[in-house]
């Protein structure tokens, strides 16, 4: 096989080779008349035509052919897949189904357009579907909520094209799950919060904490809360700034926890937490940017491996911690060092020879890995190492070549969309018996083409 790169000669491979998945690959990338023939291979059995209208990576190219078919499998296929957009989703709508109509008021690409000219009338899958579609314009929801079911007051709650006034409504005759949606609703009325600051209900206060909008004289009074679910909305609030946080000694784990999650933490409240009895918290300050030398030393030292693991991912952690993580007794905590692409390279030297199968792997994925060891890697008995190869940004091109034939298909099919892999790989991975990794290679293969030409 030839591993020229021109689209005239893959083409003519294609369409002498009759491969539908080859064909559905060039299909956008050749001119209308190459198209037709590419039409017969990719068309030539109705089976064919129901994969291809389901497949979200079918070419925007054949689904505008797709739509014209007036077979109703194949509608109901197309009306369901989510890379169709949303002209090709306004002709699916002209003479439709009720089960096409059912699947396209739930499309989150159907036109505004399309949906206010559905016809909802005594159809509650149909109305459900409506309230829940984040394209539904508001003057529809206010039509829907008339008459709404619980079902549908439940899809408006959450609809961000609700309003103040809807979710008034919503909230004068909702239950506590309703009342949550709203006070964690964008547009939740300035009053609406303050009734939902005094609820009764734990869930509607923790669900009012979450919302991102609130202000911050209502996120502090939240952290103060009598329920650890409150203050721990309220904490994890992307809203809050780290200088309201207070203090790290609450006696609830969960807000500990969300404490150390945060990602705007000082050096002083990290390290206040550096020494929790919870091995999550700890896990979670020892993967910290701005924690000092000191706390990840500790943490280093930590008896729960997960934590240790956390210092060697840590991107600040200094390398004299890393020289000892790299040692350490689980391969696990080893792994995760092996894994850092800053790695100094005497460091990376000696876990290139740890045995262990999470190690070796890491060792596969790093891009400053000797290319004689990768070459090693690629050969190895158990399959997700040699894939930690092909992921390899610097894979070597003799590893590319070895890795063509790997038995496992999906090693095969990252190989085919590696962008160093081969052309001759490629052309090679043409022939796989494997569906996924022929289309992928032969996409790869025409932007390439029209790359070059």
């Amino acid at each position: 096989m030839a591993a020229s790169l021109d689209l005239t000669s893959l083409t003519e491979f294609v369409v002498e080779q009759g491969d539908p998945y080859v064909a559905l690959a060039l299909h956008p990338f050749v001119d209308e008349g190459v198209q037709a023939k590419l039409e017969g291979i990719i068309f030539a059995r109705k089976r064919l035509k129901l994969t291809f209208a389901a497949a979200p990576y079918t070419p925007k190219t054949i689904l505008a052919l797709l739509v014209e078919e007036k077979d109703e499998q194949l509608r109901l296929r197309l009306s369901k897949n989510p890379a169709v957009a949303p002209p090709l989703l306004a002709k699916l709508f002209e003479n439709a189904s009720p089960a096409v109509i059912k699947n396209l008021a739930a499309h989150r690409n159907t036109p505004v357009e399309i949906l206010e000219r559905i016809d909802w009338q005594g159809n509650e899958v149909i109305r459900a579907a409506l309230c829940g579609n984040s394209n539904a314009p508001l003057a529809l929801l206010k039509q829907l909520m008339q008459s709404g079911t619980s079902v549908e007051k439940k899809g408006i709650v959450s609809n961000p094209n609700s309003d103040h006034t809807l979710l008034s409504e919503l909230w004068d005759g909702g239950d506590k799950f309703i009342q949550g949606e709203v006070a964690a609703h964008k547009a939740c009325p300035p009053e609406l919060r303050e009734a939902a600051l005094q609820h009764p209900e734990v869930l509607v206060r923790r669900k009012l904490a979450s919302n991102e909008s609130l202000a911050t004289d209502c996120l502090l009074l939240l952290m103060k809360d009598e329920d650890a679910l409150v203050r721990s909305a309220a904490i994890g609030n992307a809203g809050l700034e780290d200088d309201h946080l207070g203090n790290a000694d609450d006696p609830s784990i969960r807000v500990r926890r969300t404490e150390a999650k945060r990602e705007d933490l000082s050096a002083q409240f990290i390290e206040s937490l550096a020494d929790d009895e919870d091995h999550w918290v700890r896990r979670w300050v020892a993967r910290q940017p701005a924690a000092s030398d000191a706390v990840m030393q500790k943490l280093a030292q930590d008896e729960v491996m997960e934590v240790r693991r956390a210092v060697g991912r840590n991107p600040s952690c200094p390398d004299f911690i890393l020289e000892r993580l790299a040692k350490d007794e689980d391969p696990w905590v080893r792994a995760g060092v092996a894994l850092r692409e800053d790695l100094a390279r005497h460091i990376l030297v000696g876990l290139e020879s740890d045995e262990d199968i999470d190690v070796k792997s890491a060792v596969g994925r790093n891009p400053g890995t000797d290319e004689s060891v990768l070459l090693t890697i690629a050969e190895h008995e158990n399959r997700d190492v040699r894939r930690s190869v092909i992921v390899n940004p610097h894979v070597p091109d003799a590893a590319l070549i070895k890795l063509q034939d790997d038995p496992y298909p999906l090693n095969r099919a990252i190989l085919s969309g590696h962008p160093n892999c081969l052309t001759g790989n490629l052309w090679f991975l043409l022939k796989d018996p494997e569906p996924q990794v022929r289309y992928t290679a032969g996409k790869a293969l025409a932007v390439r083409c029209l790359g070059t030409a």
